[in-house]
């Protein structure tokens, strides 16, 4: 078997796999160990999900998302380019429009900006990716499951990026309007708890101005005192 057929055939297998809710976790990582060997180019792997990802058929839409979003979860080396980081936040963000895949997308961006070559300034990946999760996703149309995710992926904005967030007040500006508009009308108690600690990481982060010389920071002051 050629070198192109062996990931091309682990593609195929991943996706048959999840199609017919088979455990994927091996073959997920299987794929990411050719990643990290970089025996299989990151938009190789793109390209033969691309069927699927484009599919009419939404749920060959959602097994393709969920595939690529398992399959970077398990990345271990800095195999993705930061050129690659920019196309991918693009293509993910924009998959948000999509609500029967909005789980595995923000599973999937979550994965992206933990890895190394994720600039948070670099083509305004971060602030794309938070605009348009304030855009496309919107909470009320989901489960306590889905909307989960998107704190999962603040959570890791949070983690990964906190000194940008500190540094540069328009980025930490656009993540306080994020995280209030996935933690607006938040009842489930799991998602309640990472809400409640998401906040007190943005209190002990962002440097507000005096509530009565910046109109922004007082409303996200008041909003976030009431979330």
């Amino acid at each position: 078997m050629g070198a192109t057929e062996e990931p091309s055939r682990l593609v195929h297998q991943l996706v048959a796999a999840a199609a017919s809710e088979n455990p994927t976790a091996d073959i997920a990582l299987q794929l990411a160990l050719l990643l990290d060997l970089r025996d299989l180019p990151l938009l190789e792997f793109v390209k033969v999900l691309g069927p699927t990802l484009t599919s009419d058929d939404v749920g060959l839409r959602v097994v393709a998302v969920r595939c690529l979003a398992e399959t970077l979860a398990r990345l271990l080396a800095p195999v993705i380019s930061k050129q690659d980081v920019s196309v991918l936040v693009q293509f993910l963000t924009a998959k948000l429009e999509d609500e029967k895949l909005s789980a595995y997308t923000l599973n999937a961006l979550a994965s992206l900006v933990r890895v190394c070559t994720f600039v948070p300034y670099l083509s305004g990946n971060l602030d794309a990716l938070l605009a348009r999760l304030c855009s496309s996703y919107d909470p009320r149309k989901h489960l306590a499951r889905v909307r989960y995710e998107a704190f999962v992926l603040l959570d890791a904005v949070m983690e990964k990026h906190n000194d940008a967030l500190a540094a540069l007040p328009a980025l930490a500006d656009a993540y306080i309007t994020a995280f209030i508009h996935v933690a607006s009308g938040e009842k489930d108690p799991r998602n309640l708890l990472l809400s409640f600690l998401l906040n007190r990481r943005i209190n002990g982060t962002v440097a507000f101005d005096a509530r009565s010389a910046n109109a922004a920071h007082n409303y996200f002051l008041a909003k976030l005192f009431d979330l």
